[in-house]
This record gives C-alpha cells, structure tokens and sequence, in this order.
C-alpha cells in the first residue's frame, strides 16, 4: 500500500529543479489502499514529506487522479505543516483539519487555524496558504506582522 503511494509519487518527480515535483514520502501506523477508487488513508502518527514541506496528523487521506497524487487530507488535534521556502524564514501551520492541493501547492486549514513565519502570524477560522506566490487568505482573521529590522 505504502508501495503504491510511494511508486505513484515517484512517478510525479519530473524535475527537482521545482519543489513541488519532489517525490511524496509517507509514514503512518496503519494504512488502506483502494486502487479502484483512488484513495490511500492512512492512521496513527502520519507524517508526508515532499522537499521542504511536511504534514502530520491522526489521520490522513490521499487521493490520486489519473495516477498522480492530487490531494492530502490530513486531520489531527492538532495537525501540522512545516515549509521551508527559497531564501524565506520556514512557516508552521496547525489546525484541526488541513488539505494539501498538489497541482496548486495550496495549504488550506479549518478549526483554529494558526501560520506562523518569522514574528508574523495568522489566526483564523479557514486559512489559505499559498505554497508558489507564498500568500495567506483567511476568514475570521486575526494577523499579527512584525516591522522588518534593518
């Protein structure tokens, strides 16, 4: 199962020079995979890593689309996303929920959702991070940016 995940994600690597065409890495406790339907999930101490960016959670739902990895859901108390982009302080995310879109390299979080990068933060009910343009929306929001020091 975990084969099958980690083969598709090889599959994806094209270039090393983008990211987000790293191989996706995946380790759980216990995992599930239905080929016909296109979903893997996965339970206990999940973590996916692609390049810089991990996710962990309780539990988390993969879904390919014509044998690529299209989406990942994770969900957790809380879950988390570590990112570190080029030439930026690295960016930690949390909530209670998160889907990791591929094809966009879209974050987005639900249920207390926090990103914090640097002394700059956002606390919201739905949260949009952004991976390519590196920009954050958000509903209900609560930021906090800190003045850049010389």
């Amino acid at each position: 199962m975990l084969l099958a995940v980690t083969t598709v994600a090889v599959a994806q690597n094209k270039s090393t020079n983008n990211p987000q065409q790293l191989p996706i890495n995946l380790k759980a406790d216990s995992g599930e995979y239905d080929a016909n339907a296109g979903i893997a999930t996965y339970t206990g101490n999940v973590v996916v890593t692609q390049g810089e960016m991990n996710l962990k959670g309780d539990k988390i739902v993969i879904r390919l689309q014509e044998g690529k990895i299209h989406s990942i859901e994770s969900w957790g108390k809380p879950t988390t996303f570590h990112y570190v982009p080029a030439k930026e302080p690295p960016i930690d995310g949390s909530g209670q929920y998160m889907k990791y879109t591929v094809p966009t390299s879209t974050v987005e979080i639900d249920k207390n959702a926090h990103v914090k990068q640097d002394k700059n933060e956002t606390r919201a009910d739905h949260i949009t991070y952004d991976l390519k343009r590196e920009h954050v929306t958000g509903r209900g929001v609560n930021m906090t940016f800190q003045p850049k020091t010389k």
